[in-house]
């Protein structure tokens, strides 16, 4: 057998060629991963794209509420001491209370109370 003239502590170390290229080569997969994580993950790009369409959905849900809300401070005014509007209280207490005045007629439907 032939033996070259080494060391015995040289043969127990790794080559100096791997050891050159390890800390590259992590820090590259490093930036890969890294780069991955920013363009497919929860709050990359793409998750931003889903915040977006929720935001759309939310604005859309808040002009509904902020209508409805308008709506109801209307008649809240309308029925304040203030400017008590016989008209809406007419209509409001036959509504709730179920009057009719003399010479009108009163229609009941069924078809509706049933699928209530």
């Amino acid at each position: 057998m032939i033996r070259f003239l080494t060391s015995r502590a040289a043969e127990s170390r790794p080559s100096l060629r791997l050891r050159r290229f390890l800390v590259p080569s992590l820090i590259v997969l490093l930036i890969i991963l890294l780069g991955i994580q920013i363009v497919q993950s929860e709050r990359g790009y793409f998750g931003l794209d889903g915040l977006r369409q929720q935001r759309a959905q939310l604005q859309g849900q808040l002009s509904e509420l902020q209508h409805v809300n308008n709506q109801l401070q209307i008649r809240i005014h309308r029925l304040s001491d203030g400017s008590l509007d016989g008209d809406f209280l007419d209509e409001r207490a036959r509504m709730v209370l179920g009057l009719a005045a003399q010479d009108e007629v009163v229609i009941f439907d069924h078809a509706e109370t049933i699928l209530k």
